[in-house]
């Protein structure tokens, strides 16, 4: 079981001095929440797709500090971090949303992950 988490992008975007307390203590409990539903799972946190400037610079900052919480303090090396490319004006879909081509970038980029990660 792989479990991908794309949350943030909506918290940075329309406050990107977001408290890293709050996030990182929401999305722990979060990520609590799926351990305990699937303990074994891979959980991918992943970021990155629509942010710019602050709000990107914060989210991979708390991010980074949380994934690494998970690793070295819980010992649970089956959480990772994932940065998806920015998407530019070409990958725009609905409201800013990514379109079908940008969707088949980030299957690309978790493809590969998951390969160097999984030994596939």
């Amino acid at each position: 079981m792989k479990n991908i988490i794309n949350l943030g992008t909506n918290d940075f975007g329309c406050n990107a001095n977001l408290s890293q307390t709050l996030f990182n203590t929401a999305y722990s409990n979060f990520i609590t929440t799926v351990r305990s539903k699937y303990p074994g799972a891979m959980i991918y946190c992943a970021y990155g797709l629509m942010l710019s400037g602050t709000g990107l610079t914060n989210a991979e900052a708390y991010l980074t500090a949380l994934v690494s919480d998970w690793n070295n303090n819980k010992g649970d090396k089956n959480v990772k971090l994932l940065k998806f490319e920015q998407q530019t004006s070409a990958d725009y879909g609905c409201d800013y949303h990514p379109n079908v081509s940008r969707h088949q970038k980030m299957a690309d980029t978790l493809t590969a992950q998951l390969k160097s990660d999984l030994g596939w």
